[in-house]
């Protein structure tokens, strides 16, 4: 079997979502958030395991969606990585995205309607 084999490439996504999700839920509360760099340098250094910064970050995003405890995952515009503490934490990471999302969609209204296009008819979820 090779990387390319997709058996290959399931276990090794799965190892490393497991892995991250130690990594980080060992990094409690924003205060204690691990940036990515040494994020991926612990992977590598604990682990074995040597992948992208976007390979990872996709790994986040995929236990954000499905895992009960990577749902919990939260990122500091600082930089980094952390485990909410606590429902409130989350709460307050989570609107602080969905501010930042609303944002966007409204610049690039604007920015369509200035350039003579039309609004984004498509539905967004």
């Amino acid at each position: 079997m090779t990387p390319t084999d997709p058996t290959v490439r399931k276990n090794m996504t799965s190892n490393l979502k497991t892995c991250v999700l130690k990594i980080i839920g060992s990094h409690v509360g924003c205060i204690n958030r691990v940036e990515r760099k040494k994020l991926l340098k612990i992977l590598a250094r604990d682990y074995g395991i040597v992948v992208s910064d976007r390979i990872m970050r996709r790994a986040i995003e995929e236990l954000r969606d499905t895992d009960p405890d990577g749902a919990k995952i939260c990122s500091s515009l600082d930089g980094g990585y952390y485990m909410a503490a606590n429902v409130t934490e989350l709460e307050r990471y989570l609107n602080t995205d969905l501010s930042r999302a609303v944002k966007i969609l409204k610049r690039v209204n604007r920015q369509r309607r200035v350039a003579g296009l039309s609004f984004i008819q498509r539905p967004l979820f």
